[in-house]
């Protein structure tokens, strides 16, 4: 769940020295020739297992692959962070479902406060919250088209503002890298309006993204911590407790991935939409180490009949999405 770095400003829309609109993201790609960048970058192995009655039924490794990267970059005061993840399923694992997932975030700090973001993202359109629609889904996974939605969003003091976009692409059968390319010129030729959102209590600061406000909490020295972000005109919290899993730790240390067993933390989390008061949990697996923010492993279920889990493995296949954002 966790983009090009930059020192930049966000401002309105404008065009390009080529006359191209740019998405938010775009403006952060400018001005980071010779700055010391640290960066750090994993790839993932996508599982899934079907559930029925809160009961593990069915079991299937490796139906797609994902990739997340955190880069950061210092320069007179400020500090830009670039965060992406991207996930793709793989058809011929996944029964013929074809489905893929990308964000990216770019936060500016100015003196450790937030000063303004911007994210971009697609996902496929994916409607099904039963596992009997689940099955229609794949009875009908040789459809001849995808559909998909695109969000472009960006964060100043007070304010957010976002736009969505829906398009359609033929299904191809394996991860279209048209994907990308697609929802980005959603935006730049016809852009979606802008639905703009104040923030009154917040106007020292831009209002949180989503992955920004992840890595906050994971980088707290807190066991138990709470964040406030926005994505797209909604408001959110998000709640982590964290506590040492040595078995975990000993098995990721095992495989390489971690130092040390007694290092590796097991972190709840909790996310609840304030207006509606929707609560999605989740957890992550992660070495406690300034050098190392991003997750070990990532378990979630976005259905109430599947749950998934992303695992590092420095053998799964890289997604086509990673670099295009």
């Amino acid at each position: 769940m966790l983009a090009a770095i930059a020192v930049g400003s966000l401002h309105l829309p404008g065009l390009s020295a080529a006359g191209e609109l740019l998405l938010e993201t775009d403006r952060f790609n400018h001005g980071t020739a010779g700055q010391s960048t640290r960066k750090i970058s994993l790839t993932y192995r996508a599982d899934a297992v079907i559930v029925l009655l809160s009961v593990p039924v069915y079991r299937r490794p490796g139906v797609g692959s994902g990739f997340a990267s955190l880069s950061e970059a210092a320069q007179d005061g400020e500090r830009c962070y670039s965060l992406r993840f991207a996930g793709a399923s793989r058809p011929e694992r996944a029964a013929g479902l074809d489905r893929v997932g990308a964000i990216r975030e770019v936060a500016v700090e100015k003196g450790a406060v937030l000063s303004e973001a911007a994210y971009f993202g697609v996902l496929t359109s994916s409607p099904e919250e039963t596992l009997e629609e689940g099955q229609r889904s794949l009875a009908k996974s040789a459809n001849k088209w995808n559909e998909y939605t695109a969000i472009e969003g960006q964060s100043q003091s007070g304010l957010t503002r976002s736009a969505v976009a829906h398009f359609q692409l033929p299904a191809a059968g394996a991860p279209n890298l048209r994907v990308i390319a697609e929802a980005r010129a959603n935006f730049q030729t016809t852009r979606p309006a802008w639905r703009e959102n104040q923030w009154p209590s917040r106007k020292a600061e831009a209002p949180p993204t989503f992955l920004y406000a992840l890595m906050r909490a994971i980088r707290s020295q807190e066991r138990t911590s709470e964040q406030w972000y926005v994505y797209s005109d909604r408001s959110y919290r998000l709640r982590l407790e964290k506590e040492p899993d040595r078995q975990q730790g000993k098995r990721f240390a095992e495989l390489g991935l971690a130092s040390r067993p007694d290092r590796v933390l097991e972190v709840r989390g909790r996310t609840r939409e304030e207006r509606s008061g929707r609560q999605t949990t989740f957890r992550l697996w992660i070495e406690d180490s300034p050098e190392s923010s991003l997750p070990l492993r990532i378990e979630f279920q976005p259905r109430s009949y599947l749950r998934l889990s992303f695992e590092v493995d420095p053998q799964a296949a890289t997604t086509p999405l990673e670099e295009e954002l």
